[in-house]
């Protein structure tokens, strides 16, 4: 018996569950690539703070890099620095997801006139 026409209802049922783990996956790669962006982002400014970088200098270097950055929380005495960002979801919002929310909080640590940074 010819049973291409099974395969055929069968594959058809099954595309669209394929198609949203692949949109699935290609979101959450975007959230990733933006969240690492976020933490060079925040490792870099670290070390502005570090060498003693004017607040205008670096806020100027995060605004250049990402308008959308929103700094939540920025202390220069502690070297303790919080970055937010919203990130447009392309196929979230097949399920109802708009934006995803990105956070990156880092701290450095001098020791031995050496600075050390690490998440929070």
């Amino acid at each position: 018996m010819n049973r291409k026409g099974q395969s055929l209802v069968l594959f058809v049922a099954i595309l669209p569950i394929i198609i949203m783990l692949f949109a699935f996956i290609f979101d959450t790669a975007l959230v990733g690539i933006e969240k690492r962006k976020l933490d060079n982002m925040a490792d870099k400014t670290i070390t502005y703070m570090y060498k003693n970088y004017s607040n205008e200098k670096i806020y100027d270097y995060i605004s250049s890099n990402d308008k959308d950055v929103v700094i939540k929380n920025i202390d220069k005495e502690k070297l303790e620095i919080d970055l937010y960002k919203k990130v447009d979801s392309y196929f979230g919002s097949i399920i109802g997801i708009d934006k995803y929310d990105v956070e990156s909080s880092f701290k450095g640590i001098v020791k031995d006139n050496k600075l050390l940074i690490e998440k929070r």
